[in-house]
């Protein structure tokens, strides 16, 4: 039991579980391209596109802003990603998890996690 004690929390691992916060990636052929934060703290979100073929490891960046293909990936995936994040929100309502803070709250005091 100390042990578990010992253990940081999984969120410290995953993040938060915000779908808006995730990475996505979208491959074709040996090409992966990848919408991403370089870490969980940082807040902005960038592109990176990796020739699996030759670079398994995704060791070099190959994504190049000014490249009009690449342009039109990268709106490929952000776009993909929207539509995650709306469909991952139309579930959470159907399901109840859409509920006010304040309801939130309620049920927290009820269950006597909170005062």
């Amino acid at each position: 039991m100390e042990m578990l004690n010992q253990c940081p929390p999984l969120i410290t691992f995953f993040g938060d579980r915000k779908p808006q916060s995730k990475w996505v990636s979208m491959r074709v052929k040996d090409e992966l391209f990848r919408w991403s934060r370089a870490s969980e703290k940082e807040p902005h979100f960038s592109a990176a596109l990796y020739d699996l073929g030759s670079d398994p490891e995704l060791r070099r960046d190959l994504y190049d802003a000014g490249d009009d293909r690449h342009q039109a990936e990268l709106k490929r995936v952000t776009d993909f990603k929207a539509r995650l994040v709306q469909q991952y929100g139309e579930v959470g309502k159907q399901r109840g998890e859409d509920i006010a803070e304040e309801e939130k709250r309620r049920r927290l005091r009820s269950l006597g996690y909170i005062e």
